[in-house]
């Protein structure tokens, strides 16, 4: 590995999402610059960036020092990354090129890289998690890992809850999504039920499921049972990706996307 000359950097603050989180995703992939049949990537839908760490790469591999990013663990401990290498993860019908920010095997992930918001977007990536697959550039991938994001009692029936809605009010409600389903999108506006309804928003998913809001006309408190949604694509370019995650995180609600 060629090691750049170490540059102070004025760089954003970037965000790593689930680390530490017992219930963790990961994918198994083929990368060109490793001679390791495949590395183990976690799946991290709250990672602004994708990380790779710095070992099992063939012969001689260089990466750019002056992209250094700094990058805030889910701890709230502070972090630096060396710089930005490029690599190739090859599917079995075609590979997808993506800037990796490269760290040191002493970084507390439980694998050899994370797969953020950047490169799921780039690989246009759809996850069923009932099936437990991700599709990355048109392509099936199977998860490997714990699995919890929908609640199973038995194969692929999942369990059904009630969201409480106070009267004439708009709640913030967190829904399952669709299998299949695009990490970022929309949810359609529609009516629930009589004098309930769900609003159209501009979400993402996490752990199959996604933030939204229900409006309760009614002058009496309201169940309704937590039915599965599906987001609607929209496409976004990184900086909007970037801005979607912290409002996200942050509870800002206005996003306009040039």
């Amino acid at each position: 590995m060629t090691l750049g000359e170490q540059q102070p950097t004025d760089s954003p603050v970037y965000s790593i999402g689930c680390i530490g989180n017992n219930n963790l995703e990961f994918l198994k992939l083929k990368v060109n610059i490793s001679k390791e049949n495949g590395l183990l990537f976690l799946i991290d839908t709250e990672a602004d960036i994708s990380l790779l760490k710095g070992d099992n790469f063939i012969g001689t591999t260089e990466y750019d020092p002056e992209r250094k990013v700094k990058v805030k663990c889910v701890d709230g401990s502070p972090m630096e990354t060396h710089g930005v290498l490029e690599a190739r993860i090859e599917l079995k019908n075609s590979s997808i090129k993506h800037n990796f920010q490269l760290v040191n095997k002493q970084v507390g992930i439980p694998c050899d890289g994370i797969l953020g918001c950047d490169f799921l977007q780039r690989a246009k990536a759809k996850f069923c998690y009932e099936s437990r697959t991700v599709t990355l550039n048109g392509e099936i991938c199977k998860m490997v890992g714990k699995m919890n994001q929908l609640e199973l009692s038995e194969p692929n029936v999942r369990k059904i809850g009630q969201i409480t809605l106070p009267p004439q009010t708009k709640s913030i409600v967190k829904v399952p999504v669709m299998p299949g389903s695009p990490l970022v999108g929309m949810t359609s506006k529609h009516e629930i039920q009589e004098g309930v309804t769900m609003a159209a928003s501009l979400t993402k998913v996490v752990d199959g499921y996604a933030i939204t809001s229900i409006l309760n006309t009614n002058d009496m408190e309201v169940n309704v049972p937590e039915t599965l949604v599906e987001l609607d694509e929209f496409g976004l370019t990184w900086e909007e990706t970037a801005i979607l995650s912290l409002n996200l995180r942050t509870g800002r609600k206005k996003f306009r996307p040039n």
